[in-house]
């Protein structure tokens, strides 16, 4: 009987994933015949920048385009302008090699040459020869190719820089690159080159067959960074060249990575002004190769390379060709219209031609994910998005200590009330225990509001009054038993995130208990705070109902421990790994506990069983859908397929890093130290009053034993780390500060002698 109950409890989140199972996935970007592809880098551009300035060609090319806001940024990966090239030539998270000079006293980071390019008294081509044993060919050669390849080959992305551009040569595609951003300051010996956009179409090989790299495509203007700009005659010539059938050609705004460098020497008002100035040439540098290029059978993608750095936390991104309507982009990797990843350009333009995105190529071909003829309208929701972002960049932190200062004051009120348990503390201490808890829903719903628009005070007034509201809220209405007001806030809690991730997570996009576009992470589905407090949430709000309500509470319990474990772990609304592989063993073993069984070694192994099965339906669901429209999950194990076990220790061993890296780096770190003094005071209370008043609410130890596991898995499953045991451990102080002093509110207001109130006289 207790098998067959708990195989079923076991397959319910699989029902519930499967329930939810989408029915098509989105199309290609183009179907139509493509003849050429123009790549244009706009390096260090973002939407405000096109929206602010009067640029007519970029305006014309990008009115009628598919855009998006582009993530450039990886997890625990150095982001530089190298670095996002070597993702473009990748299609898959990469760095770029040091920008420290080699032994030739030349960076390997942007040096790139032609092959009859002199350095010093011999050529390019010979260099590259002595440097990897191979023939030069014609064309363009990158010198660092070799330490290009080290460097992936460290990380744990091991990305396959080339890739792109083998993947063109084998279909029949001739690839060019147009760029220089060299230059140096008076006084100089020797310019470093700045020429890194050539490795996003050369092959593994290092070479790139055709273009202009020299400084034959630069002029003398005495205003200008460094003393040089582009030659825009000498950049027509150089495409024209390069613009034949079948071919792919990118060229850089290079004078916008000279004013880029040039900031470190100037004041901000010129930085600002040799800014501009750059973009508007770089606008005209566009109007000049546009009207070589057929709209009508060629495509266009424009890519913003970094985003701005003085104000702007995401770049742009656009698609101008045959076949793909305006509206907004979206790909597999993120799964929200809007948005796409750096690493997804590489195989959109393979997309572009008909090419075979190669197994090494960890992003998705883009689709046009919403359809909009009012160009306004989508640069205005993308230009939010980006200041979106900044805000939440903005506001982390101080979300993070303001949160820890609650933590510090419950402590300290607590404290207080046991000392003196007829003055006010207890009632002050029981009150902030409810606020604590109703700060959480606040932040979340904060992002119901443009608040980013108003700024850090709008926000805090905002917080502030919705955390009070919902405190007082919750005691209006829980005011029958002391356990309802708590009931009512994590059910506040759990209806709030599991909605939002239904509709598809605005709450926690960009919010400041969320995740953010910024790092190319998560765009759907339960960040890791998120799950931490929902996954506390539900825990605790199962366990009391189940208190609250004897006779129908178990059965709400479970339904409510379920559907977490779908919301959490359905593919369509993001397929959260870690999640499941952390919510099934702690829930199971809640639910074993409300049913009244013992937990034994059959017991544990049956909820092992339950955690395997949950999770290969997850999987199963997941790899059923088109590849395009796969969560992480799904990509993890088709990345396992092609490329066999170590793919998977890799995720591990990368996960195990930033976990480690969060006990230096998170903005929480602090705030473990302080539950876990927490938790020691509440044993430490004179007559186990704690432990006492946790035991009358948790009479079978269902909590108990799920919050330790949940704990414990929520750490280890998580690249967060200590953000998620010392969010799951506030809530559960702040559960035990409300129920443990309320009845000495009780006592105090009926002048009752210390120790005979209902929680007090609680058998050990």
């Amino acid at each position: 009987m207790r098998l067959r109950i708990l195989t079923s409890l076991a397959l319910t989140g699989l029902v519930g994933i499967m329930a939810v199972h989408p029915a098509a996935a989105a199309a290609r970007v183009s179907r139509s015949p493509i003849d050429r592809v123009l790549v244009v880098s706009l390096p260090g551009v973002g939407w405000r920048d096109l929206a602010r300035q009067d640029l007519p060609n970029l305006r014309r090319l990008l009115d009628g385009a598919a855009v998006a806001d582009l993530s450039t940024r990886a997890p625990n990966l150095r982001s530089d302008l190298a670095g996002n090239y070597a993702t473009l030539s990748a299609g898959d998270k990469a760095v770029g090699a040091s920008t420290i000079a080699d032994a030739s006293g030349i960076a390997p980071a942007g040096a790139a040459f032609a092959v009859d390019e002199q350095i010093g008294a011999v050529s390019a081509g010979a260099v590259f020869g002595r440097r990897t044993g191979r023939d030069a060919g014609a064309g363009l050669v990158v010198l660092g190719v070799e330490q290009i390849a080290v460097a992936n080959a460290a990380t744990p992305f091991h990305a396959s820089v080339g890739a792109l551009g083998d993947s063109l040569a084998a279909a029949g595609w001739t690839r060019a690159v147009i760029a220089n951003g060299d230059g140096s300051e008076v006084g100089a010996v020797t310019g470093e080159p700045r020429r890194a956009a050539a490795v996003t179409l050369m092959g593994a090989d290092g070479t790139v067959p055709a273009g202009e790299l020299s400084p034959r495509l630069l002029a003398v203007h005495a205003d200008a960074p460094f003393g040089v700009q582009l030659d825009l005659n000498a950049v027509e010539m150089a495409f024209a060249v390069a613009w034949i059938p079948r071919s792919v050609v990118m060229v850089e705004a290079s004078d916008l990575v000279r004013a880029a460098e040039y900031r470190s020497v100037v004041g901000a008002a010129q930085a600002h002004g040799q800014r501009i100035a750059a973009l508007h040439r770089s606008d005209e540098m566009v109007g000049r190769l546009l009207a070589r290029v057929d709209l009508s059978r060629d495509a266009v993608v424009v890519v913003g390379t970094a985003p701005n750095p003085v104000d702007g936390r995401l770049a742009a991104v656009a698609v101008r060709a045959p076949g793909v309507p305006a509206g907004l982009l979206r790909s597999g990797t993120t799964q929200r219209t809007g948005f796409v990843q750096l690493m997804d350009v590489a195989p959109s333009v393979l997309d572009l031609v008909g090419v075979e995105v190669p197994s090494t190529m960890r992003g998705r071909p883009v689709s046009v994910g919403e359809r909009s003829h009012d160009a306004g309208a989508r640069v205005r929701f993308l230009i939010d998005a980006d200041r979106a972002a900044q805000f939440r960049a903005e506001i982390q932190q101080p979300v993070a200590s303001v949160f820890l200062a609650i933590m510090v004051v419950l402590l300290g009120a607590a404290g207080a009330a046991f000392a003196r348990p007829r003055g006010p503390w207890p009632a002050i201490a029981s009150w902030w225990g409810l606020i604590t808890i109703a700060f959480l829903p606040a932040v979340y719903l904060a992002r119901m509001f443009p608040l980013h628009t108003l700024g850090h005070g709008a926000f805090w007034i905002w917080i502030s009054l919705a955390s009070g509201a919902l405190a007082a809220l919750a005691r209006l209405v829980g005011r029958r038993h002391v356990l309802d007001p708590v009931i009512v806030l994590l059910a506040v809690i759990v209806a709030v995130l599991g909605l939002d991730v239904i509709s598809g997570s605005p709450l926690q996009f960009n919010g400041a208990l969320g995740f953010s576009p910024e790092v190319a992470g998560r765009f759907i589905g339960f960040g890791n705070a998120g799950f931490a407090v929902f996954g506390a949430a539900a825990l605790f709000l199962a366990g009391l109902v189940a208190v609250r309500f004897p006779h129908r509470g178990r059965i709400l319990g479970v339904a409510v421990l379920g559907g977490a474990v779908v919301l959490d772990g359905a593919p369509i609304w993001g397929a959260d790994v870690g999640g499941v592989l952390s919510l099934v063993p702690a829930y199971g073993l809640v639910v074993m506990r409300l049913l009244g069984w013992r937990v034994r070694l059959r017991a544990i192994a049956l909820v092992t069983i339950g955690t395997v099965v949950a999770l290969a339906g997850a999987i199963a669901v997941d790899m059923s859908r088109p590849p395009g429209s796969r969560t992480h999950l799904g990509r993890l194990i088709e990345q396992v397929q092609r490329e066999g076990p170590t793919e998977f220790v890799d995720v591990v061993t990368r996960k195990l890093g930033l976990n480690l890296a969060s006990w230096s780096s998170s903005p929480y770190r602090w705030l473990l130290p302080v539950v876990l003094v927490g938790f020691v005071g509440v044993r430490m209370l004179p007559n186990r009053f704690g432990l006492l008043a946790w035991r009358r609410i948790d009479p079978t130890g269902a909590m108990t034993i799920g919050f330790g596991v949940l704990v414990v898995f929520g750490y280890a499953m998580n690249d967060t780390g200590v953000l998620v045991p010392a969010l799951m451990g506030a809530i559960a102080l702040a559960i035990l500060a409300w129920v443990g002093l309320e009845p000495l509110v009780a006592e105090s207001a009926a002048a009752v002698p210390p120790g005979r109130g209902e929680y007090r006289r609680a058998p050990a």
